[in-house]
């Protein structure tokens, strides 16, 4: 009989041994490993974020420099604009440099402003210059070097033949102006 009661107890040991350890499991590893990934899921969100932040913040200073940048060619386009009520001016400008270059311009501007902004909108003005090409040319160069910017749309150059000069040419512009309003 002692040997079944000592077998008896070793099972009775092994069984409360086994019992223990499924207590430990289920009452503290499964929870701690729960907890665990819980706390793995909350880093990965929060590293994310603070990813997204520091993007943020870089892309900040990137615009920041790139404003400060800008801000020192804001007096320069302030001149490419025309101010209000200077649109004669602006064609005798364009007359006196057609006569400049040697060529003939016939200026059409249609004075509807187009609204391109609160603060300035748009001249549409045609123009035909006809003359020789190199004086066309010459015209075109000296027009791009004035303070304020025409817009060039549309240009069509064709060759104009009048008795024995057929070397006169004719340019055909469309394009605008900006205007302050």
């Amino acid at each position: 009989m002692s040997l079944i009661y000592k077998f008896k107890n070793q099972i009775i040991s092994i069984v409360l041994s086994l019992i223990s350890l499924l207590a430990v499991v289920i009452l503290i590893i499964i929870p701690a490993f729960r907890s665990i990934n819980s706390i793995n899921k909350e880093i990965k969100q929060q590293e994310e974020e603070l990813e997204n932040r520091l993007a943020m913040g870089l892309n900040a200073k990137k615009i920041k420099d790139d404003l400060n940048e800008i801000e020192a060619y804001v007096g320069d386009i302030d001149k490419i604009f025309l101010e209000k009520e200077s649109e004669l001016e602006m064609i005798t400008r364009l007359e006196a440099l057609a006569s400049a270059n040697g060529v003939e311009a016939s200026i059409r501007p249609d004075f509807k402003i187009q609204n391109f902004s609160n603060d300035a909108g748009k001249l549409p003005l045609s123009m035909t210059i006809s003359g020789n090409y190199p004086q066309i040319i010459k015209f075109i160069n000296s027009l791009d070097c004035q303070e304020y910017y025409y817009n060039i749309d549309n240009a069509n150059l064709s060759r104009v033949a009048r008795g024995k000069d057929s070397s006169i040419v004719s340019l055909d512009v469309s394009g605008s102006l900006f205007i302050k309003k």
